[in-house]
């Protein structure tokens, strides 16, 4: 895979997560975030977001700036 490829993979797997999250917050801030179903929905989201971090092929390079960073 080359530098360019793994930087698309990598913003793509980061998209994923912010994906995630976003949803995640939007059914924590959202009508009846205090229900079982809603609070379990939540709680995976933020599960899976923290565990697809292991998806990304070379961590250091960072597909926003461009630059690599600290390995």
């Amino acid at each position: 895979m080359t530098r360019m490829e793994t930087k698309a993979y990598n913003a793509g797997v980061r998209a994923a997560l912010d994906m995630a999250r976003t949803a995640a917050i939007t059914i924590e801030t959202g009508e009846g975030s205090d229900e079982l179903p809603k609070r379990g929905a939540a709680a995976a989201l933020y599960s899976f977001a923290d565990a697809a971090k292991a998806l990304l092929i070379d961590p250091r390079l960072d597909p926003i700036s461009g630059h690599e960073g600290e390995p």
